[in-house]
């Protein structure tokens, strides 16, 4: 089953605003849990030849990963997302995602309806979560 999903949610009022230096090649992902009915989310993270563990993630509580993409572009990382009795997969990196460069990484807030990615340059929800996001 595919859900395709909104991201017009009021959850950009905690961004959470951390200074790093530059870290040349690397991305980070940031994953963060306001979930409205302030549950704890689960969240397991894999790619084709990591298994990032099962964390869980209290109201507000981010959970982050740092990777550099492999030479050939084809790094893809998927995430399994659970509460209450809900559980849903995303690929929250794909090949044709935004590069997530540290500072600028990748900021995901995860919401009932579906990961949201925040844009840090505009301040706004980026375009590509709003239509082309889906879950699994």
């Amino acid at each position: 089953m595919v859900t395709l999903f909104s991201c017009a949610y009021g959850v950009m009022d905690d961004i959470p605003h951390t200074p790093h230096a530059p870290e040349l090649g690397i991305e980070e992902i940031k994953i963060q849990n306001v979930l409205d009915g302030k549950e704890d989310l689960t969240v397991h993270c894999k790619s084709k030849d990591d298994d990032l563990g099962v964390h869980v993630l209290p109201y507000k509580g981010t959970y982050s990963f740092k990777f550099s993409r492999n030479f050939r572009g084809t790094t893809l990382f998927f995430c399994g997302f659970k509460w209450g009795n809900q559980f849903h997969r995303f690929d929250i990196y794909t090949p044709q995602s935004p590069k997530c460069n540290v500072p600028n990484e990748c900021l995901w807030f995860i919401i009932p309806s579906g990961p949201c990615r925040f844009d840090k340059t505009t301040f706004k929800v980026a375009r590509d979560t709003l239509n082309l996001a889906r879950l699994y």
